[in-house]
């Protein structure tokens, strides 16, 4: 068989969008292959031809007698065109099969005569276009049942909401349920196989959330509107009930058939989208450093200055929202501005490279200064964003609360006052969780905050018409309990996108703006107490509580990513104080402080909240000692008492002990940047180097693997100041670094050899020069390898003695890959 018949025939089952579907024949095109032509690359077999032929027929067998299973119960007299299509390619799958049988019989039992082995070509061909055919029309068989079940589902939809009376929802109802329940079933069994990632998640939320999550409140809605036919509320909740659901039934169709459908109102797979302002950050931070050699001033200036512009944009929009507070936004301005300074400084650095002037040290300092940069404006950012959460989110209930008791009341004119800040709040909320979705690059929980908001807009609308029609009939029983489901409906969507939004935060970051919004909602209190003003007490007594809820919420959601553990543990018993103990004293005591009672003294009052303050600081520490310090982001999260430990680990002064990141812990911000910012160095030309490296092929190719040998382990060396890869000891750096000089001296001794063997170029000068920094590099890694960070406490001030060798032994780590990277691509012309 010629090359381009069998590329089509392996590559055949792509056209179906059912993986099952498409494997079902790939057995029999590769038994027929190996039969025909042994020369052609499919997986080896070890079968005689006999053994080949067999296996063909008996694959065949199994093949019609499965399609002809699947049709068995349809009604020969009502039977669609699909399954006309159907059993007409069953049957000529099977004269093909028997015909292929018979001359491949013949070509296998003289396999030199070209005449049967033609015969058999052609006739094997045959038999693959009857079983393309024959799995195009199973494939569309497939999708038709479920299409057919979706358009008898709607149709039963209609007929329900058409109901006249209580009996007719009755009736009409089971049927309709009786329809869901077949196409869930359908649907399940298809989404198993479905090859599309989109489409599974697309009709998983269809079904689940648009289709079955609306039955009951349909249920509810066209029973209240029948109770109250004379209600435009009522019929405008029937309609856009029926609606979502009658749009989840189309977008069902619209996957199957590959049609247009409402993906914007019901859809999951296209929510999945990073944010303009991190997609350019984290651009701006894979592109800023870059070889000296490939800057160019006409180019790459304007568009580094646009990058930024278009950043420093977005975080202006945040900064300016109603929200965000004064003193984070001054901050955000204050990073902004920084980052174009320190922008220019890097260009300014290119350009003067490019011109000859200075060094590369000085892009380095340039570079590391932009990433803490945007380090910062990211954490300024975040807790923007955790303002706005922590503020909308206090008590996330109480608008639906104040609307339900409003329309119980009959007070039409208070309902619509409460609806109007129910819909407010219901905005804001929705707000806030799309601003968490763009400080966020978790696809999938970007995804599910948004799903989850859209389902929370839909819900509400169905809140308020319900709310509405309870106002207008308070004492009918059925608008109470439409009230009531819709309330739930929106309660569970409410608690479920909470839980979504507390899942993109970090929990260092928001356990550290509560404290601060507490600090606040306590003076508040202070200054309600002293006037006297009930009204404010009241109020920031209601904050601080709502905010001690929502840490014991975020908190316990953290905990659950947790293995069981003393750090678990500690965190579990200190949410159980704050919980049963100090909260229910502090409320105690603002609860028996009223108006006409002023006998509350201020010295409880003070205490009470203190007491709060040492449980929510009990709860940060033991999640700080939860969690590795390459996790934590932060200015100020690592306060003495969150790391302070026992033993010989709590002296003052930590020389070259076991582990240089328990010096790095306790150093200044400022002194920890330096680090970070060279780490972030070394990231970046590691990423070149890798990229740079992989291009070869290692195998016999010693300079590429002594190459990639020297990578791992000076990655794993300047790890160890971050407390991370397999190093736990300066003793193992040391021999890290005698490695590493090792490795160096056989790299050397080899791109000798090649400069030895070339004739003079200025690619050979270049490969000379190269030779001649390994030995001075290693060296110098071999020297700063002896780490020594020292701190030393006078007082309550920590310094930091001896930072330089940290800092040179990452810098020395970065020198050497790239030379190492130059070296092996002066050496590979030469080979």
């Amino acid at each position: 068989m010629a090359d381009a018949d069998i590329e089509q025939l392996l590559t055949f089952q792509e056209y179906f969008r059912s993986e099952k579907i498409g494997s079902a024949a790939k057995h029999i095109v590769e038994s027929i292959i190996n039969l025909l032509n042994k020369n052609y690359q499919v997986p080896e077999t070890q079968k005689s031809a006999a053994d080949l032929l067999s296996n063909i027929q008996k694959r065949l067998i199994h093949l019609c007698q499965k399609a002809k299973s699947s049709i068995e119960t349809v009604d020969g007299e009502n039977e669609s065109q699909d399954i006309v299509d159907l059993r007409q390619a069953i049957k000529a799958l099977e004269n093909h099969g028997n015909n292929y049988l018979h001359t491949g019989q013949e070509f296998t039992s003289s396999p030199n005569n070209a005449y049967k082995k033609e015969a058999a070509i052609v006739s094997a061909r045959e038999l693959l276009k009857a079983l393309i055919k024959l799995l195009m029309c199973g494939n569309i068989c497939d999708l038709s049942k479920v299409i057919q079940k979706a358009q008898m589902t709607d149709d039963a939809l209609g007929v329900l909401a058409d109901s006249r009376n209580v009996q007719q929802i009755s009736d009409r109802y089971s049927t309709f349920t009786l329809h869901v329940d077949e196409l869930t079933e359908t649907t399940k069994r298809l989404i198993k196989d479905l090859k599309s990632g989109t489409d599974k998640e697309d009709m998983r939320a269809i079904m689940s959330a648009t289709i079955r999550g609306n039955q009951v409140a349909l249920y509810s809605a066209i029973s209240t509107y029948i109770e109250h036919p004379e209600s435009k509320n009522a019929r405008v909740l029937r309609d856009t009930v029926y609606t979502d659901i009658t749009d989840g039934l189309k977008g069902i169709i619209g996957i199957l058939d590959e049609e247009e459908w409402a993906y914007n109102s019901i859809g999951f797979s296209h929510l999945g989208y990073i944010s303009d302002l991190m997609a350019n950050m984290e651009n701006l931070q894979n592109s800023a450093y870059m070889k000296k050699s490939m800057y160019r001033q006409n180019r790459d200036r304007q568009a580094f200055e646009e990058k930024v512009e278009e950043i420093v944009r977005d975080c202006g929009q945040i900064a300016d929202l109603s929200l965000t507070r004064k003193d984070r936004k001054s901050n955000i301005v204050t990073e902004c501005n920084g980052l174009r300074q320190t922008m220019q400084c890097l260009l300014q650095e290119y350009e003067n490279r490019e011109t000859g002037r200075d060094h590369m040290e000085d892009i380095d300092d340039c570079f590391v200064k932009i990433m803490m940069n945007l380090k910062d404006l990211k954490r300024q950012l975040r807790r923007a964003v955790i303002d706005h959460v922590s503020d909308v989110l206090i008590d996330k209930h109480a608008p639906l609360l104040r609307l339900t008791n409003a329309a119980s009341e009959g007070n039409q004119r208070e309902t619509q006052k409460s609806a109007l800040e129910f819909e407010t709040y219901d905005q804001n909320l929705r707000n806030v969780a799309e601003l968490a979705c763009q400080l966020s690059t978790d696809v999938e929980g970007i995804k599910s905050v948004r799903y989850l908001a859209q389902q929370l807009e839909k819900t509400s609308n169905e809140v308020l018409f319900a709310a509405h029609i309870l106002a207008e009939f308070p004492d009918c029983k059925k608008s109470k309990e439409n009230m009531f489901l819709f309330k739930n409906n929106w309660i569970r969507n409410c608690d479920l996108l909470t839980s979504a939004i507390d899942n993109l935060m970090d929990v260092n970051d928001f356990l550290a703006v509560t404290e601060k919004h507490l600090e606040s909602d306590c003076v508040e209190l202070l200054l309600g107490y002293r006037k006297p003003n009930y009204g404010a007490f009241k109020s920031s007594s209601n904050k601080i509580k709502g905010r001690c809820h929502r840490i014991e919420e975020v908190v316990n959601e953290y905990l659950e990513s947790l293995s069981p553990s003393s750090n678990s543990d500690a965190i579990k018993d200190a949410i159980s104080i704050l919980r049963n103990e100090t909260l229910p004293n502090f409320d105690e005591m603002i609860n028996n402080y009223n108006e006409e009672d002023n006998s509350l003294d201020e010295n409880d009052l003070i205490s009470s909240y203190e007491t709060i303050f040492k449980d929510i600081k009990d709860i940060r520490t033991a999640v700080l000692k939860s969690r590795n310090f390459d996790e934590v982001d932060s200015d100020n999260e690592y306060d003495e008492d969150a790391m302070t430990t026992t033993g010989h680990e709590s002296k003052s002064q930590i020389s070259d002990g076991e582990n240089l990141s328990r010096a790095i812990k306790k150093m200044p911000l400022d002194e920890r940047k330096k680090i970070e910012g060279q780490m972030a160095v070394f990231s970046i030309v590691r990423k070149n180097f890798v990229e740079e490296i992989c291009k070869w092929d290692e195998n016999g190719n010693d300079i590429i693997i002594i190459a990639k040998q020297m990578c791992k382990i000076m990655t794993d060396m300047t790890a160890f100041t971050r407390n991370g890869g397999p190093y736990k000891k300066t003793s193992d750096i040391i021999l890290a670094a005698q490695e590493i000089s090792s490795l160096g001296k056989r790299l050397r001794e080899l791109a000798q050899m090649i400069s030895d063997e070339s004739v003079e170029s200025f690619t050979k000068k270049d490969l000379t020069g190269y030779i001649s920094s390994i030995d001075m590099l290693c060296t110098q890694l071999l020297i700063t390898s002896r780490v020594k960070a020292n701190v030393e406490q006078t007082g309550g001030d920590f310094k930091v003695i001896n930072l330089d060798s940290v800092i040179s032994l990452i810098q020395n780590g970065k020198n050497l890959l790239d030379v190492v990277v130059s070296t092996v691509k002066s050496a590979r012309p030469n080979c």
